[in-house]
């Protein structure tokens, strides 16, 4: 089994199409996000439309290519809640 463990790509859109094409051409089986998955921006509902408008699609790329993605978003979205009490 080969696994591609990686980090904070931010919301960069390039990143995680580099991840992508590193996966697949590291024939990798799984990969992992250990975090730092979210755009930075002091905006918190500006995270969900990224979700919604690109990780989901981006999600189903790795699934078509049978690599299993495994992830935590971070500690950001939780530092970000604790600026607003």
């Amino acid at each position: 089994m080969k696994v591609l463990f990686f980090t904070d790509l931010h919301g960069s859109k390039w990143k995680y199409e580099r991840l992508f094409e590193a996966a697949k051409e590291f024939q990798a089986n799984v990969v992992i996000n250990g975090g730092g998955m979210l755009p930075k921006n002091s905006e918190p509902f500006r995270q969900g439309e990224f979700i919604a408008d690109y990780l989901d699609n981006n999600f189903a790329r790795f699934n078509s290519a049978r690599i299993y993605y495994f992830c935590y978003y971070g500690t950001m979205m939780y530092l970000l809640s604790l600026d607003h009490q």
